[in-house]
């Protein structure tokens, strides 16, 4: 959110959540390492490639459960 949308925890809008739901529905070209690369090395990018849709529920889930806990 901070990175790409320019959000901080404390401003998280439902709008954010559902781009955050769509971005990992298709990850950008950009986020994604072309080879096996080391991280903090030219051409490293978070993601190997698109996320499957059991990963992208994952994601989901692990993020709703942070939420949660933040919450409480």
């Amino acid at each position: 959110a901070a990175l790409v949308r320019g959000v901080d925890l404390g401003g998280v809008t439902v709008e954010d959540c559902s781009a955050y739901k769509d971005f990992i529905a298709d990850v950008p070209v950009s986020w994604q390492s072309r080879a096996n690369v080391p991280r903090r090395t030219a051409g490293w990018a978070p993601f190997r490639g698109p996320l499957t849709p059991r990963s992208q529920q994952l994601a989901i889930t692990v993020v709703r459960a942070w939420f949660s806990w933040l919450v409480e």
